[in-house]
């Protein structure tokens, strides 16, 4: 991610996705994607998407068999989409017992 306006990435990147997720608004870290692959990889499995599946994937295969070269690839950040956005939750508007 480029700066914008002079901006540094990490302050463009909090306001990219802040308020995405209570998770993502309470992270200790700066939110910068880390740069893209700059060139082919050669791996043992390629994971498309670092959401609970993908990161749990590659965490249990690497418990397997620590000697597997395991890449792990998002489009935006880890936990950006739905897996990260919580919403297994029943807010109280949406309460039928009134």
């Amino acid at each position: 991610m480029t700066a914008l306006a002079g901006r540094p990435a990490a302050a463009t990147a909090e306001r990219r996705y802040g308020g995405v997720s209570l998770w993502m608004d309470t992270v200790d870290d700066d939110l910068t994607p880390r740069p893209a692959l700059d060139g082919d990889c050669e791996v043992d499995v390629a994971i498309a998407g670092a959401g609970y599946t993908g990161l749990w994937t590659a965490y249990a295969l690497l418990r397997l068999d620590p000697a597997l070269r395991v890449l792990v690839v998002e489009r935006e950040i880890a936990g950006f989409g739905a897996s990260g956005r919580g919403r297994g939750h029943a807010p109280r508007h949406d309460r039928r017992d009134r």
